[in-house]
């Protein structure tokens, strides 16, 4: 999943999956976002919580299905990604995205993440 793309709640993109941080069960702590581009700096890591971030396999700007009488939200895991035929992609076992709820100014904010 390095590599994948963190938008914050109103879709706007923070930046790209650049590492994870385990802990000592083997279990991922922190994930280490590449926010550069979007706060228009020079190359800035970020660690946060893996428990902070949502995985959607939803694309972003695509509505997301409901399972009964809960609302549409981004938060929600949804099935694998269908190809142009409808058929589940081969090897789709990854979320199209994350989701971190946080501002570009809170961003600007947290310290830098340096290994």
């Amino acid at each position: 999943m390095i590599g994948l793309t963190v938008y914050n709640v109103t879709n706007e993109k923070i930046g790209i999956i650049q590492d994870f941080i385990v802990d000592r069960n083997a279990g991922v702590d922190l994930v280490v976002i590449d926010v550069s581009g979007a706060l228009q700096m020079d190359e800035r890591n970020l660690a946060v919580g893996f428990k902070l971030l949502k995985w959607v396999n939803t694309p972003v700007g695509m509505p997301s299905r409901t399972n009964g009488s809960q609302p549409a939200t981004t938060w929600m895991i949804e099935p694998p990604k269908t190809d142009v035929a409808g058929a589940p992609r081969e090897g789709q076992w990854y979320p199209d995205h994350a989701v971190l709820a946080a501002t570009k100014s809170q961003l600007k904010n947290m310290r830098t993440f340096e290994y």
